[in-house]
């Protein structure tokens, strides 16, 4: 879903949560004049200025519809203003949106997750903050998938993102809550160190392990509300393929070989499958380095090599299979 029509749904769920009921002539409408009303406001500018263009559309339409017959006077209920309507992380978001990068829209992302916390709001912001934590380069002692790790830990630790409070939560609010935990599984495992105390980061191992019951806590959230995860198959291979990755990282390469086979076999046709195809491939090379061959191993090893070439030719993967088999080790 693109983020405009992400915030149309957002807003009119906001809308509708508290309790105002727009006649659907008037809501196509509204639809309609979005694009002569739009300003910073918004929703607000949105709601304001509709009724005023489709009062004669209505008056004409009640005119035809009525002629000859007589219509008895309908009070006239009033309405909350628009602005009350509004939740106030709703607009911040807005506000949040027209922060430029280079203004330290990172620092604006996590004062939002502190003024709003537990809220889905939050819980997106969460993610983006960690999309642009891991677009920025290392800096000395600066680590900036290290800090994103103790910062998720430490909001996600809190009171307020307790898995309880979203087990009863609407689908859409329980499913934003698994995503960023896995986004955060994800950091652990991309992290080289992850540890830190009054003196800041210290040298530590890579933290699959930590990564690995993080993913078993979102496993064991998605098995109480099964359904909502069903519709997110896309969730669901990334939880999947990050396993695959924990279990490498720790050169544990049988279990590994057996989760990207498992992968594989189960999502034949996902954007994940070169990056299977490739690290079980190298599984099964490591386990022969270290005396432990698997059976068939080199047949194996070059049916996943050929298959990644021939079913994605053009994939990163591809490429740098070809470069390894022009160059190897």
């Amino acid at each position: 879903m693109s983020g405009h029509l992400r915030q149309k749904t957002d807003l009119w769920q906001v809308v509708r949560d508290r309790g105002v009921a727009l006649r659907a002539a008037e809501w196509t409408l509204h639809v309609w004049t979005h694009s002569l009303n739009r300003d910073e406001s918004g929703m607000i500018r949105l709601m304001k200025g509709a009724p005023r263009i489709v009062a004669p559309v209505f008056l004409l339409a009640a005119m035809s519809l009525s002629h000859g017959q007589p219509l008895d006077p309908r009070p006239v209920e009033p309405r909350p203003a628009a602005r009350e309507q509004v939740r106030p992380e709703v607009e911040a978001y807005w506000r949040l949106q027209r922060v430029e990068i280079s203004e330290g829209r990172l620092e604006a992302y996590k004062d939002f997750v502190r003024r709003f916390p537990g809220t889905q709001l939050a819980l997106r912001v969460m993610r983006e903050a960690a999309d642009l934590y891991i677009l920025e380069e290392p800096k000395g002692r600066y680590h900036p998938l290290e800090a994103c790790g103790v910062w998720m830990a430490n909001e996600l630790e809190s009171e307020p993102y307790a898995w309880s409070r979203y087990r009863n939560a609407p689908d859409s609010v329980f499913l934003d809550r698994l995503e960023t935990h896995l986004a955060y599984a994800r950091i652990l495992a991309s992290s080289r160190s992850f540890h830190s105390d009054t003196n800041g980061f210290l040298a530590s191992p890579r933290t699959y392990d930590r990564a690995l019951r993080e993913l078993t806590a979102v496993d064991n959230e998605g098995e109480v509300r099964p359904e909502p995860l069903r519709a997110r198959s896309d969730l669901i291979e990334q939880m999947r393929l990050t396993r695959c990755w924990c279990l490498h990282g720790k050169e544990d390469y049988r279990a590994a070989l057996r989760s990207y086979e498992w992968f594989m076999e189960s999502f034949p046709n996902s954007d994940f499958a070169p990056a299977a195809l490739l690290n079980a491939a190298s599984c099964l090379r490591a386990l022969e380095r270290h005396g432990t061959p698997e059976p068939d191993s080199r047949q194996r090893m070059a049916t996943y090599q050929r298959r990644l070439l021939d079913e994605f030719p053009g994939s990163a993967e591809a490429v740098k299979l070809r470069q390894n088999l022009q160059s190897p080790d």
